[in-house]
């Protein structure tokens, strides 16, 4: 059969027919992956709470992955959330672990940016096993976030 010549996703699978026959990667220019920046320009407000920036109130990109994990992390989407400096930093925010476990920052990514979710690459970035947050578990805070 020839090549796939439908739209493919960041890991190179096609969203279409799930083929992952795509040929050269010249056959196919929109799987260069996405920088940071470009990234970052895409959202307009925190993915937590929709505040907007205003007057120098900057927005802050947060690594899901921290750790040993956090020199990769901070090359790849999956591990990315675009949030507020309060829902970033600050009380209750993403680095309180209790109110915002892992499986609850992944539900948020999730929800807020399918196309750049993958909880496995994110479980092997924080140097676990590809199960070590299960879908079920991320899924259960899907209404929280």
């Amino acid at each position: 059969m020839g090549k796939c010549k439908h739209f493919f996703d960041h890991s190179g699978k096609c969203i279409k027919c799930d083929s992952r026959d795509i040929g050269g990667i010249e056959d196919m220019p929109d799987l260069k992956p996405i920088t940071r920046s470009e990234w970052r320009e895409r959202w307009d407000g925190c993915m937590a709470c929709g505040h907007k920036p205003w007057r120098g109130n900057h927005h802050e990109v947060h690594e899901i992955a921290g750790g040993p994990g956090r020199k990769a992390a901070m090359k790849d989407p999956a591990a990315w959330l675009y949030l507020c400096r309060t829902c970033h930093r600050g009380f209750a925010g993403v680095h309180d672990y209790e109110i915002w476990p892992i499986a609850r920052q992944l539900a948020l990514k999730k929800k807020r940016d399918p196309e750049h979710y993958d909880r496995v690459k994110v479980n092997q970035l924080r140097g676990r096993a590809d199960e070590a947050i299960t879908e079920a578990e991320v899924d259960a805070y899907l209404d929280t976030v």
